[in-house]
């Protein structure tokens, strides 16, 4: 909203729904890379990490992909890994524990074409998750600083998300990007969240 005066606007991340400060980050994570949230394919773009494990399973034989979550178009990006014999990708369905994901996972991958807050990328972070993000939406800027706790991809390509992945992995600097992105998301605790809104309504 340009045309209006922006001194009259103050923006208030969701709080975290991990205590950071509780959770120990795991001694060892396996080789996977994560993909969370509602399978579909017009907002959450699901396809595209179909796509971009299509290119990198070939390049990283010791890895393998998960997708948690149910949507309208789970059948149709299964018949999509089916019908490409794409390998070592599991679809574990909607999970009340994907916390335990988490604590095992090295990346987790958004793909969306659009958010307003992405809860999926701080809980994930929380645990030492490394996010790979479509550079498609602001709050994204607030949440993950390129090449220091994570990697935003400029464009929405699953190519460049594949060859940002694989030189990442090639790299094997996971572990100050995983500390990092513990450290970020910090700032977006509740009680962070709530120091805000008592200052914001405190002024008004």
């Amino acid at each position: 909203m340009p045309n209006l005066p922006q001194n009259k606007f103050v923006a208030i991340n969701n709080p975290n729904t991990y205590d950071v400060e509780s959770i120990e980050m795991p001694k060892e994570k396996e080789n996977i890379i994560l993909w969370v949230g509602r399978v579909e394919n017009a907002q959450k773009n699901a396809i595209d990490f179909l796509r971009m494990w299509q290119i990198l399973s070939k390049k990283v034989k010791d890895w393998r992909a998960i997708v948690i979550g149910d949507g309208s178009d789970l059948n149709y990006i299964k018949d999509y890994a089916n019908n490409n014999d794409i390998e070592r990708i599991e679809f574990a369905g909607p999970r009340n524990d994907v916390e335990e994901f988490y604590k095992k996972a090295k990346y987790i991958v958004v793909t969306s074409f659009g958010e307003s807050w992405c809860l999926v990328l701080t809980e994930a972070m929380s645990f030492g998750c490394v996010p790979v993000v479509y550079d498609t939406y602001e709050t994204l800027h607030d949440i993950v600083d390129n090449n220091i706790n994570g990697y935003i991809i400029p464009n929405v390509s699953h190519k460049k998300m594949a060859i940002c992945l694989l030189n990442s992995i090639k790299k094997d600097n996971l572990l100050d990007l995983s500390i990092a992105a513990q450290e970020k998301v910090k700032k977006f605790s509740l009680e962070s969240t709530v120091d805000k809104w008592e200052e914001l309504l405190n002024n008004i």
